[in-house]
């Protein structure tokens, strides 16, 4: 789902939508998630720029292929499931 969302993102075709998604998990529990992104070199948090903020802990950091990434080091974790992204 998420690559599928990337694609339409990517395709700039609406000149009103693009930049970094933003992610949110709701779990039937009522917990929810809020996921930081590392999108093609940008770094966002809810749709905001937050290449100059600290990464709070609390959040769970992902690549533009929604891999698990550590926004210290700039790499996916160690464990992390990879995530093919074809096609783009």
């Amino acid at each position: 789902m998420f690559h599928a969302f990337g694609k339409v993102l990517d395709a700039n075709i609406d000149p009103k939508v693009g930049g970094s998604p933003q992610m949110v998990s709701l779990y039937s529990d009522g917990r929810t998630n809020v996921y930081g992104l590392s999108y093609f070199k940008t770094r966002a948090l809810l749709g905001l720029d937050a290449s100059t903020i600290m990464c709070p802990s609390a959040v769970e950091w992902r690549n533009e292929n929604f891999e698990r990434w550590d926004p210290t080091s700039g790499a996916v974790i160690a464990d992390a499931q990879r995530q093919p992204r074809l096609g783009v």
